[in-house]
């Protein structure tokens, strides 16, 4: 199965421009279903990418999967 997964809301909580906390259990939820061989997709709003907080989250996000 191919699922997309939200970013802010979904794996931290939403605190723009901030980076939330992690949600309980998302990493661990997330890092379960890759094992079971789904595809995760990172699922980012980048309407504002030239924000200069913006490449940190994306970092982020991307280091989280």
């Amino acid at each position: 199965m191919i699922i997309a997964v939200d970013f802010d809301g979904t794996i931290v909580e939403h605190k723009y421009p901030a980076i939330g906390k992690e949600i309980p259990f998302a990493f661990e939820t997330l890092r379960k279903l890759q094992t079971e061989h789904h595809k995760l997709i990172l699922w980012l709003s980048l309407t504002h990418i030239s924000e200069p907080t913006r490449p940190r989250l994306i970092s982020y996000a991307v280091f989280c999967l």
